[in-house]
């Protein structure tokens, strides 16, 4: 079956699995797996209104385009993975336990 075939459930249906795979169990920790997330969170300035300005305090137009597509990128792996914050603070919360326990 080759891709232009296929339907657009199964298309979402195996990039989501691939995306899943990649994040959440190729040998990957959760900490190394959180270390991931925490650094594209940063990366794509994650919570922050994406303006820059030049050392003018002009507004940058294409800087400020640059940076609101690194968060549509960051939302869009967040959705395919189906990462929410809440889903992401549980997951430091329940590491923070086990690091917790280990002391």
């Amino acid at each position: 079956m080759t891709e232009k075939s296929q339907s657009l459930f199964v298309r979402w249906w195996n990039l989501r699995g691939a995306y899943q795979a990649f994040f959440q169990r190729r040998n990957a920790t959760p900490k190394q797996r959180r270390a991931v997330l925490d650094d594209l969170r940063e990366y794509c300035n994650h919570g922050t209104l994406p303006i820059a300005t030049d050392k003018n305090g002009t507004t940058d137009a294409y800087q400020t385009g640059k940076l609101h597509g690194r968060q549509e990128v960051l939302l869009y792996l967040q959705q395919i993975l189906d990462l929410d914050d809440a889903t992401l603070f549980r997951m430091k919360d329940m590491e923070d336990e086990q690091g917790s326990d280990r002391a």
